[in-house]
């Protein structure tokens, strides 16, 4: 579907440049990308906190395989590859019913189309 990327801001400490090296294009960074489509799918004009929270009770079997957690934002993490991948795009922004911040909500991009065997 697509090539997987994994940044770390230039901000951040070495630890995090070295997982990101590490992980970058791995399956669990696709696999997180393409539950963030399908979420973003399913659920449009959420933020990512927002969907976050809905892998748990949507994807339950994702959702233990990744350890029965979610640290950090993997989805937020995600929509922000796809986006530069012009799979997604940003809408309004509004405040969120998980962080309760303003944040941007996410849709997919128009003409953007996911396989049949997609949720």
């Amino acid at each position: 579907m697509f090539k997987a990327e994994c940044r770390a801001k230039t901000i951040d400490p070495d630890t995090s440049h070295e997982v990101a090296r590490k992980i970058s294009g791995t399956t669990k960074v696709k696999s997180q990308m393409r539950v963030a489509l399908r979420l973003v799918k399913n659920f449009p004009g959420l933020t990512a906190l927002e969907l976050r929270a809905k892998v748990a009770t949507w994807e339950p079997e994702l959702f233990e395989s990744w350890g029965g957690q979610l640290t950090g934002n993997p989805i937020g993490r995600a929509l922000s590859m796809l986006k530069k991948k012009a799979f997604v795009t940003q809408g309004e922004r509004r405040r969120c019913l998980v962080g309760g911040n303003k944040s941007v909500t996410w849709y997919l991009t128009k003409g953007v189309k996911l396989c049949k065997n997609e949720k």
